[in-house]
């Protein structure tokens, strides 16, 4: 089982969404659509479940703005996504998640607030309550408290491109 953050949802169910930049070049991400439809296509030949966080269901349906209703019928619909809430033991859970950030009594950045580091642990201990071996995101500190806690994340940059058809097109132009 695979979570998907907000940013990835997005990309999934919204061609127009906006690519995340690349570090590499500060340029918005090349081939972000064909990279996350190459996700889904592995995904769905493993019979790989997609988990959606409540919190990250809540937050995906603003970002939805007016289309929301569109938007959360296509996910609802899929096959391949489940939703799993914030409940007993996921709350248990997060008792117990390693985090420096929120255990240290540092000043953090403008970006973070205590809030975030709750949101993101509360999406990172209801994907260890559910297996979850993997969390797919854009959010620096959201990975981060995911490898804390020994769940791997992957940013969409990282998400390697479809392989190149190897088939030559007996007429291509020259």
């Amino acid at each position: 089982m695979v979570v998907f953050d907000t940013s990835t949802i997005l990309f999934t169910i919204d061609p127009n969404t906006r690519p995340p930049l690349d570090p590499k070049t500060n340029a918005p991400l090349t081939n972000c659509r064909d990279r996350i439809e190459y996700l889904i296509k592995t995904l769905n030949q493993a019979k790989e479940v997609i988990l959606i966080p409540t919190p990250v269901l809540s937050e995906f349906l603003v970002k939805a703005g007016p289309n929301r209703h569109e938007f959360a019928d296509k996910f609802l619909a899929a096959r391949n996504f489940i939703s799993a809430p914030f409940d007993q033991r996921a709350a248990i859970e997060l008792a117990f998640l390693n985090d420096p950030d929120l255990n240290a009594k540092k000043k953090l950045d403008d970006k973070t607030t205590k809030a975030k580091l709750k949101f993101d642990r509360q999406i990172v201990s209801i994907a260890k309550t559910n297996g979850a071996t993997c969390i797919y995101t854009d959010d620096d500190p959201l990975a981060t408290c995911a490898r804390n806690n020994s769940i791997k994340a992957v940013m969409t940059w990282e998400l390697p491109e479809p392989p190149k058809d190897p088939q030559i097109q007996m007429f291509e132009a020259k």
